[in-house]
């Protein structure tokens, strides 16, 4: 099926037909509206669907190392962990702005392909589990970057994300911190 849009009315809607059919009629101006929306319009723009609330496991790969970080269960919610490579307890205060920033990711844009982008030799590769400890959820973004632009990719996505870059930067420097 094939609807055809014209012009707007006075009244603020849009004449319309169904191209099979020579009967004109009028439909509401946000319904025109959403139909020239793009598919990028209706992409996830948040890079990860995790809060820092829910996370229970996070682990960060960039080059050779891996860092991966657990919540301690049975004690206060907010603590973490480092069990790789080597275990240690991490500051909380730490560990929340490493969560909330990049759990705050979003695109800005989108890139029909990943070349060009860095995604092929990735600045960090980010894992999470979250959820509930009878509804785990786990999710993996690659993030590179290339020349000014920071770009993610996260898993069963198409294409890539184009994000803010000094988010990206604040991202990894609130890691850094904690390393």
């Amino acid at each position: 099926m094939t609807l055809a849009i014209g012009r707007t009315t006075d009244d603020n809607t849009v004449y319309a037909r169904d191209v099979a059919r020579p009967l004109v009629f009028a439909v509401d101006k946000g319904l025109a509206d959403e139909l020239a929306k793009t598919a990028a319009d209706f992409r996830q723009r948040d890079q990860f669907e995790f809060r820092p609330f829910n996370a229970t496991r996070i682990e960060f790969v960039r080059g050779e190392r891996t860092d991966v970080f657990e919540k301690v269960e049975g004690e206060d919610p907010d603590t973490w962990r480092r069990t790789a490579p080597e275990q240690q307890d991490v500051d909380t205060t730490k560990m929340d702005a490493v969560l909330s920033a990049f759990s705050n990711l979003r695109a800005e844009s989108f890139a029909d392909s990943t070349r060009g982008t860095g995604l092929d030799r990735p600045a960090v590769v980010v894992s999470v589990r979250f959820g509930t400890a009878d509804d785990q959820q786990a999710e993996k973004v690659v993030f590179g970057i290339a020349g000014d632009q920071a770009y993610a990719a996260p898993d069963q996505e198409p294409g890539a994300a184009k994000l803010d870059r000094a988010s990206l930067d604040a991202a990894l420097k609130a890691l850094d911190a904690i390393q």
